[in-house]
C-alpha cells in the first residue's frame, strides 16, 4: 500500500496495521531523519529520501515522526498495530460454519462477539483465539452460547453410624458401582443393651429389605428408608442449579477469626470452615452428565491450636476430595468417609459449634459424640428441560381473593365441626388457589 503525504507538517488519521503487514508512506519532501516511538510495535525503513516502509513488529500503540535536514517535522503519525483478525476470522468460520462469530482486533487485545451453538464451541474458540494472541495480549470473550443447557443439582448431606453402618453390611463403593445389591434393616427397636453398646437381631428378620438386580440404582430410596429408622439422618438437602460447564458451590459452617499484625496493628481475616461443595456439570453429547465434584470437611481443632498477640487461633483439619464422575440424567452417586471420628474432645472446648446451622446438628448427634458416624454426600444431577417462554406461568396468576360468600359458608361449616378458621386462607382479603383445591363445601 501506497500513502502520499505533502511536505507540509498535518494531523493524519491513525495508521492501522496488523502484525508482519506492512505501509509505504510517501512524503513531498526528503527525509532526513526518523523516530519510532517503541521498535517492539513498529519499524520503519527509508528506501529512498520520500518513502517509508512500515512493518507491523507487535500489538499496541506507538508514534511515528520525520525531520528533514533542517530539523523541520514534516510528518508524525500515530501507528496501531494488532492482530491479523482476517486470518482468525477464516479459521472460525471453517471450523464452525453454523455460528456467527465477529472478531475485532484492538491494540494489546482481541475481541470476540457473537454466539455459539454449544459450550464445547464456545470453549474450543476461546482455545483457537488464544492461539493468535502476542506475548501480553488479552482476549476478550463476549461469546454466547444458544440454549445453554442448565443441570440441576440435588444434594443430600446425612450422617451415618458408622457401628450400625458396619453391622447391616452397606457398602456404599457397592452401591454406586454395582446395579446388583441387597440392603436390608433388622427388626427391633432395642438396638442399645445397657452399657449402651449396639445389639443385633435376628439376620432373619427384616423391618425394611430391597434386592435389586437390574437398572440403576435409586439412592434416595434407600436414604429416605433409613432416616425413618434414625440410623441416617439428613443433615442438609440443598437444590443447586448451573449451566453446563459451570460451577455452583455449597457451604453450610461458619467463619473463624485470624489476627494478624503489622506495623503495630491488628487486623482480622475470617476463614471459612464446614461442609462445602463444588460442583461443575458437563452435558455431554450423548445425554450423560459428567460431574467434577469437590467436597470438603473442615473442622475447627484445640490440639494444634497457636497463640498470637495474646489470640488463641485454633487449628483445623482438612478432609478434601476432588473426584470426575459420569452418570445417567436423574441417577445418583454418593461420597462417604470424608469425616474422621476423633472430634469429641474439641466439642467440648468449642460449644459454639452446636449452634452453627446444618453442621450443628452433626456436632449434636450423639451418636457422633461417641466416635461412631460419618459424612455422606449423594449428588443426584438432572437435565433441566427448557419450556417455552409462553408456556411459563407465574403462581400469582393461579391465585384470587376469597369471596364473602365462601367465607360466610366456610364459616357456618366450620362452626358446626369446632373448627377455627382464623388465620386461615378462607379469611376475606386473603388469596387462594383458583380450583377446587383447598374448598371444604
Amino acid at each position: 500500500m501506497l500513502v502520499v503525504f505533502s511536505s507540509v507538517s498535518q494531523a493524519a488519521p491513525e495508521l492501522a496495521l496488523s502484525v508482519g503487514g506492512a505501509k509505504i508512506l510517501t512524503i513531498g519532501s526528503p527525509v532526513k531523519t526518523v523516530f519510532v516511538g517503541d521498535p517492539g510495535v513498529a519499524t520503519v525503513k527509508a528506501p529512498t529520501s520520500k518513502k517509508l516502509f512500515i512493518t507491523g513488529v507487535g500489538t499496541g500503540t506507538t508514534t511515528l515522526v520525520a525531520l528533514d535536514a533542517s530539523g523541520r517535522v514534516l510528518l508524525e503519525r500515530d501507528i496501531s498495530v494488532s492482530q491479523n483478525s482476517d486470518t482468525l476470522s477464516r479459521a472460525l468460520k471453517r471450523r464452525f460454519p453454523t455460528s456467527e462469530i465477529e472478531v475485532e482486533p484492538g491494540p494489546g487485545s482481541l475481541h470476540l462477539k457473537g454466539e455459539v451453538d454449544s459450550l464445547s464451541d464456545y470453549n474450543a474458540v476461546n482455545t483457537t483465539a488464544e492461539k493468535f494472541l502476542g506475548q501480553g495480549d488479552e482476549l476478550i470473550n463476549h461469546l454466547g452460547v444458544a440454549g445453554s443447557t442448565q443441570v440441576s443439582l440435588r444434594v443430600k448431606i446425612a450422617e451415618v453410624s458408622r457401628t450400625v453402618n458396619e453391622a447391616f453390611g452397606i457398602n456404599w463403593s457397592a452401591v454406586v458401582n454395582k446395579s446388583s445389591y441387597t440392603l436390608g434393616i433388622f427388626d427391633g427397636r432395642t438396638f442399645l443393651d445397657a452399657d449402651g453398646a449396639f445389639q443385633q437381631s435376628s439376620a432373619a428378620s427384616y423391618l425394611f429389605s430391597n434386592n435389586n438386580t437390574n437398572g440403576p440404582v435409586d439412592l434416595n430410596a434407600v436414604i429416605d428408608a433409613l432416616s425413618n429408622n434414625d440410623t441416617f439422618t439428613i443433615l442438609a438437602e440443598p437444590n443447586l442449579t448451573a449451566v453446563s460447564g459451570e460451577s455452583a458451590s455449597f457451604l453450610a459452617g461458619g467463619e473463624f477469626p485470624v489476627p494478624s499484625s503489622f506495623n503495630d496493628s491488628v487486623s482480622v481475616t475470617f476463614k471459612p470452615f464446614g461442609i462445602s461443595l463444588d460442583f461443575t456439570p458437563t452435558v455431554m453429547p450423548n445425554g450423560r452428565i459428567r460431574m467434577r465434584v469437590q467436597p470438603e470437611i473442615s473442622e475447627l481443632s484445640t490440639s494444634a491450636a497457636v497463640t498470637s498477640n495474646g489470640f488463641e487461633i485454633p487449628s483445623t483439619q482438612v478432609r478434601r476430595l476432588d473426584t470426575t464422575v459420569e452418570v445417567e440424567d436423574g441417577q445418583s452417586f454418593a461420597i462417604g468417609g470424608l469425616l474422621q471420628n476423633n472430634y469429641s474432645d474439641s466439642i467440648n472446648r468449642l460449644p459454639g459449634l452446636g449452634h452453627i446451622p446444618v453442621l450443628g446438628q452433626l456436632f449434636s448427634s450423639n451418636s457422633y459424640r461417641r466416635n461412631e458416624t460419618e459424612l455422606v454426600v449423594v449428588v443426584t444431577p438432572e437435565v433441566v428441560k427448557q419450556r417455552a417462554p409462553e408456556n411459563t406461568e407465574l403462581a400469582s396468576r393461579l391465585l384470587r381473593r376469597v369471596s364473602g360468600v365462601e367465607y360466610i359458608l366456610a364459616s357456618k361449616i366450620a362452626q358446626r365441626k369446632g373448627v377455627d378458621l382464623r388465620g386461615e386462607a378462607l379469611i376475606p382479603g386473603k388469596v387462594r388457589l383458583k380450583s377446587r383445591a383447598g374448598f371444604i363445601y
